[in-house]
């Protein structure tokens, strides 16, 4: 029996420990769209272990989620504030208005989608200020 060795350093994951380099693959996974199916069948091919577990796999995917998000609203509040900035100030008010501009989109065609995303856009800046994810069921 061999003794066992790591040649990637430990990270922590939510409560657990995985190696850096799945924490690395599963985020190169999700930024070119695939999942860690896709990642077994590329160690497969490369003839590489397997990668990292299922429940280690979803609490990367966890943590990716999270900062992406803490991101996103750090990213639009900062936008948010500049197209404030930039908006013209009305005289005897206190408040300004922002122009934006917003569009949405669904999942399929036509009026019978009950899933689908809005974007909101600053005019001045042209940053996204906010989005709106909607599912009815």
């Amino acid at each position: 029996m061999q003794p066992a060795f790591s040649s990637s350093p430990q990270t922590s994951v939510g409560n657990a420990s995985v190696n850096l380099v799945n924490r690395q693959a599963a985020f190169a996974m999700r930024c070119i769209g695939a999942d860690k199916r896709e990642l077994e069948t590329f160690c497969g091919v490369m003839d590489l272990p397997k990668p990292v577990s299922k429940s280690s796999y979803t609490a990367i995917q966890k943590t990716i989620h999270k900062a992406c998000t803490t991101v996103q609203n750090i990213s639009m509040q900062a936008a948010a504030a500049q197209e404030y900035e930039q908006a013209e100030e009305v005289e005897g008010d206190e408040n300004r208005d922002i122009h934006v501009s917003s569009d949405g989109t669904w999942m399929t065609v036509g009026f019978s989608s009950k899933v689908g995303v809005v974007t909101t856009i600053g005019m001045k800046n042209g940053k996204v200020i906010d989005t709106q994810a909607k599912a009815s069921l």
